[in-house]
């Protein structure tokens, strides 16, 4: 390999960085029950109801009959038999109404006394009522959905209808006036029209409610995609939907535009003072707050998966849920706590992110429709507001992404394209005929790429860019993807051009140095590379590697069997790492923290759901896109390491 300079470097030497380090995290905990675990498994058996909760219990049922603990942690107190009258059924709702826990099998509805004798026999309420899809009750009746009508069930009295024709109902919910409910997906031809409690209402999902003792029926929300859940807290209705927004709400008083409480799907709902708290379908749970801020409590680990059927409940500190281990194919009852604010959401995505950067506390994205129809959108969020703008729009699909000097910069094959950082049109900025451009790079009042056969720089202020190095052996076919880092007087990069298999040093003048040669040991490094100090980190093999700026043989930092990292960025004098990991109940995305000298210390697990890759930046923390249910998240450089999931505080 050969390098030369082909234009006039000096400029290059502008190009240094010298970018401030923030300061280092306190070190990471070592013992892994010193930070609050994502979630502790509090019960596990054969099947598991939806749950319920009062005062002072949370209630649900098993094969044994009903039971009940304590709110609170794993070790808020015992687990006790409330009745063993439904031992053999398979309960699918469950309720507490005042003095009573009335449960159904989907056929009959009984109710057994919150307290009394575990062997009494239970009050019948309803038989014969098959399909029940869903309850609700208070100290005030027992309401049940029976597909499309909605009753009120008295012991000794026949049903009484509050509302019929309703489509599909899932979801019940009570306040001391009405009854409010969700149709998931109507059957336009379902219902009789001339019912006396009202016209059959066609269209899309809904939420709606009706007057407890009977009368006309309100529409509160349509033309909803699937909703699923629904919630009455304060003065809002709350419903969780499968496709689009996740959770959105309404003032109970008074029509109004629904709020947007969560993006992306949502199915586990649950509401108190605190916030709105919903669980996605790869598991991870999200709090919005009442001040704005979205915490994420817990993520998918490959170990549990949610049962999204079954209701969420939330209490003090903890989040309440039904999952099912992976391994052994139970079903387990979890507690989260609900305190950790060190991992936020920080942006929401709707369509498929194809590149994220974090640039001067602001992050710039672009995705595209998931419509496959090659529309894409360039936005830039604050972190702290959870909010997005769209910058503009185009067509095509984007290799790479840079920002700086108040512009953002997108690589399309042969293309780069420019759009301000405050909006506006998206431009044609330089068509580039020796390859498709990779590596963009924003650095110094320069823009530089990589073609595949050459490195190339543009000062923002001319015309026309030169070739500060060429790789003889490149073909101008484009480049896999390397990443350009620099110092006060080189730039370094991996896999530079066509058969350029190590890591490689390009001086101001344009000289080429081989710091290390892959093909001698038969590696081959992956585009990322991070300098920290005088060493630069990069992965090769599966394994993490250390290699001195003036080159020589790398030191192995972390190796990962058969495992693999894929992606690597700096934050400050730390290193992230996402590692896609697998085992016996499924696969995973690690997030890992690197100090130089120290072992990785993974501070994030989640999901390996979903067809997006992982998309990793960093700025003033670490930011990680998975999956566009849960958004961009904002993980702080301070975070705790997150420990594996204990499956046995019982």
């Amino acid at each position: 390999m050969v390098g030369r300079a082909l234009a006039p470097c000096a400029a290059l030497a502008l190009l240094a960085c010298g970018a401030p380090a923030p300061g280092r995290p306190a070190a990471p905990v070592e013992e892994a029950d010193a930070a609050p675990a994502p979630a502790f498994v509090i019960y596990e058996g054969d099947a598991i109801s939806p749950l319920a909760r009062d005062d002072g219990f949370l209630y649900w049922a098993a094969p044994d009959g009903v039971l009940r603990r304590p709110l609170g942690g794993p070790d808020a107190g015992e687990i006790a038999v409330v009745s063993r009258a439904t031992a053999g059924l398979t309960i699918t709702a469950l309720v507490v109404a005042g003095d009573r826990v009335v449960c159904t099998d989907g056929g009959q509805v009984v109710a057994v006394p919150v307290v009394g004798d575990p062997d009494a026999a239970p009050v019948v309420l309803g038989d014969g009522l098959e399909p029940v899809t869903a309850l609700a009750g208070d100290a005030g009746g027992v309401y049940a959905a029976l597909g499309d009508t909605i009753v009120e069930l008295r012991a000794g009295a026949e049903p009484r209808q509050v509302a019929i024709g309703q489509g599909e109902v899932t979801s019940l919910a009570l306040d001391a006036d009405s009854v409010w409910w969700v149709d998931h997906d109507p059957d336009p031809d379902a219902g009789d029209p001339t019912a006396p409690l009202g016209a059959r209402i066609t269209g899309e999902g809904a939420v709606r409610r009706a007057p407890r003792a009977g009368g006309p029926i309100a529409e509160v929300a349509g033309a909803q995609p699937s909703p699923v859940q629904v919630r009455r807290h304060g003065d809002r209705v709350y419903w969780a939907t499968e496709r689009g927004v996740a959770v959105r709400s309404l003032p109970v008083a008074g029509h109004a535009t629904p709020r947007v409480e969560l993006d992306g799907r949502a199915g586990g709902l649950a509401v108190d003072d605190r916030g709105v708290v919903a669980i996605d379908l790869g598991g991870t749970i999200r709090e919005r707050r009442a001040d704005g801020t979205i915490a994420v409590l817990a993520t998918g680990d490959g170990v549990l998966t949610p049962a999204l059927d079954r209701d969420a409940v939330v209490a003090d500190g903890w989040v309440y849920a039904v999952a099912v281990r992976n391994d052994l194919g139970r079903p387990v009852l979890t507690a989260t706590p609900r305190g950790r604010d060190d991992v936020t959401v920080a942006a929401p995505v709707t369509g498929q992110l194809q590149q994220l950067r974090s640039r001067g506390g602001a992050l710039y994205w672009v995705e595209t429709d998931r419509d496959g129809a090659g529309r894409a959108a360039v936005y830039r969020a604050d972190p702290r507001r959870h909010r997005r703008r769209l910058l503009g729009r185009f067509r095509g699909w984007v290799s790479d992404l840079a920002v700086g000097e108040g512009a953002v910069y997108l690589a399309a094959d042969t293309e780069i394209f420019r759009v301000p950082t405050r909006g506006g049109k998206v431009g044609l900025f330089r068509y580039t005929a020796a390859g498709a451009v990779q590596a963009l790079t924003v650095h110094r009042g320069h823009l530089l790429w990589v073609n595949g056969a050459a490195l190339v720089a543009l000062r923002l202020t001319a015309r026309a860019p030169f070739e500060v190095a060429r790789n003889d052996r490149g073909s101008g076919g484009g480049d896999l993807g390397a990443t350009l880092v620099f110092d006060d007087d080189y730039v370094y990069l991996t896999s530079f051009g066509w058969g350029g298999t190590g890591v490689y040093r390009i001086s101001e003048r344009g000289q080429v140095t081989v710091l290390w040669d892959g093909a001698t040991t038969g590696s081959y490094p992956t585009g990322d590379l991070v300098r920290l100090g005088d060493q630069l980190y990069f992965v090769a093999d599966g394994a993490l590697r250390r290699l001195d700026v003036t080159g020589g043989d790398p030191q192995t930092v972390a190796t990962f069997g058969e495992d693999f990292p894929v992606a690597m960025v700096s934050g400050g004098d730390l290193l992230y790492l996402m590692v896609r990991r697998s085992g016996p109940a499924g696969e995973w995305l690690e997030l890992d923290r690197v100090v130089p000298g120290e072992a990785p210390v993974a501070i994030l697990r989640c999901s390996a759901y979903g067809s997006d890759l992982p998309r990793l930046a960093d700025d003033d923390a670490a930011y990680l896109f998975v999956d566009d249910a849960v958004g961009i998240m904002r993980i702080a450089r301070d975070a705790a390491p997150w420990p594996g999931l204990p499956l046995a505080p019982m």
